[in-house]
């Protein structure tokens, strides 16, 4: 309520006598430290370990479902979405956070990105309401799922003809906020697209 600055406290006391005194001071409310994370890539279950990387300021403390000491471990983690949060003290003692989502895939015989299918999502972010288009070089069948950050598949359609270009109009207006994923599965590969809705 005070708000950032510092500020004079009085105390005021009044005897039986009616003979009153007073005494001052000043307390400092100092500001939160500004704190960012940035933004993690998908990982996949069966990957090493590694150093979670990118809080600002630094120094701080990462913590979530598979970190330990700064370094996040998929297999610990599981197949699913995780948050991750970066807490910073400064040297006032005033304690300030940011947080991110990392994305563990199970990866099973999909390691290699498709290098001629490309997906668009528009609008990114959405309402829920978002049209997905995806293209090819070439003719494929491939099979299109979206699943939520918990994992749960919200819309599946198989043997989809990309033959050049495939589009379709998605509604997830019923579903919760939060980020979602569009994989899109041949017999070799994955590709997965990111799309929020707010």
């Amino acid at each position: 309520t005070a708000g950032i600055g510092t500020w004079t406290i009085t105390y005021t006391y009044t005897n039986e006598f009616d003979c009153d005194n007073f005494a001052e001071t000043t307390i400092t409310v100092n500001p939160l430290p500004d704190v960012t994370i940035g933004t993690f890539d998908d990982v996949c279950v069966d990957e090493g370990e590694f150093t979670l990387t990118g809080g600002i300021p630094e120094g701080g403390e990462y913590t979530g479902t598979g970190v330990s000491n700064g370094i996040f471990d998929p297999a610990t983690a599981g197949v699913g979405s995780h948050l991750i949060t970066y807490t910073y003290i400064d040297a006032n003692g005033c304690e300030n956070y940011a947080e991110e989502t990392i994305y563990v895939d199970i990866c099973t015989g999909i390691n290699e990105l498709l290098d001629n299918i490309t997906i668009e999502v528009t609008p990114n972010p959405n309402n829920g309401l978002f049209k997905i288009k995806v293209s090819a070089d070439i003719a494929e069948d491939v099979h299109i799922r979206i699943v939520n950050n918990l994992g749960l598949v919200v819309f599946e359609e198989n043997s989809v003809s990309i033959d050049n270009k495939y589009s379709y109009d998605m509604n997830l207006s019923d579903e919760s906020k939060g980020m979602y994923f569009i994989h899109v599965i041949t017999d070799e590969s994955v590709y997965i697209q990111k799309v929020i809705v707010r």
